[in-house]
């Protein structure tokens, strides 16, 4: 079978840890949007795009929407700040880089595979202590504090990992990709051309988009929990071959035995 269940505790720990991130920036996303409770789905595809029976949006939660930031991966606006939100938001950050840095180190694969495919949790972590520095830096400009590298460097990263593991372990060409793939997906969440696809996806979702939508981060937590799930429920192929079966090629007293048995 593939190298993925050559040894499945990785697997069933770096889901736990995308699990908890996405509790934790579901906490951060409930947090931030609190200013529109009772109206977080006024305007939505589930209202119709019409304005809900509520009260309609508070002055508070205009204001938070006219900010045009989340709680992830920074708060942009410091005056917009909400307790914990921030720090949760970081949390499910670090969760989420370090799921996938117990996935590359808990599974067979080389050193050199090792050492280019750690590079997306990396790079996670490092937005998440940014994220953190300028959460707590209340004299923050809204535009200037994370580098706009950093911001993107999860997924880039996360490109140039599945190459490298594709290309250097061609066993999970056989099987298991697929759930690399979907792990990957969710531990470069926060990176952002994931929050472009989140503010496109809360924009259809809702014509209260002036200028985020309430609930924005939904799509996130979505993402994580998928992501969490996944790769436990995919199908796994298995090309049925002796190499593929065990954790590698075969020795020459194990081909010699395979051979007298098979004739």
């Amino acid at each position: 079978m593939s190298g993925m269940h050559e040894r499945r505790w990785p697997w069933v720990v770096t889901s736990a840890l995308l699990l908890a991130a996405a509790v934790a920036a579901a906490g951060s996303t409930y947090l931030h949007w609190l200013p529109c409770r009772g109206a977080l789905l006024s305007s939505s595809l589930l209202e119709g795009y019409q304005h809900g029976p509520g009260p309609g949006f508070s002055d508070a939660c205009l204001q938070r929407m006219d900010a045009g930031g989340l709680p992830f991966p920074y708060p942009r606006n410091p005056s917009e700040q909400t307790a914990w939100a921030a720090e949760l938001g970081v949390l499910a950050m670090l969760l989420a880089g370090t799921a996938w840095l117990v996935l590359v180190l808990g599974v067979r694969w080389s050193l050199r595979t090792k050492a280019v495919a750690v590079l997306p949790g990396l790079a996670t972590l490092a937005l998440a202590v940014a994220s953190r520095a300028a959460a707590a830096d209340p004299d923050r400009h809204p535009d200037g504090t994370i580098s706009g590298w950093l911001e993107v460097a999860p997924e880039a990263a996360a490109l140039v990992a599945l190459t490298a593991i594709w290309h250097w372990q061609p066993e999970v060409q056989e099987g298991g990709f697929a759930q690399v793939v979907v792990v990957a997906w969710g531990a470069s969440a926060f990176g952002s051309a994931h929050m472009v696809v989140e503010y496109v996806f809360m924009v259809g979702f809702s014509a209260a988009n002036w200028d985020v939508p309430p609930l924005t981060g939904l799509f996130t937590v979505i993402t994580l929990m998928l992501s969490a799930v996944l790769p436990l429920i995919l199908p796994v192929r298995s090309s049925g071959s002796p190499t593929a079966a065990g954790s590698g090629p075969l020795t020459p007293s194990e081909h010699s035995a395979r051979s007298a048995a098979a004739s």
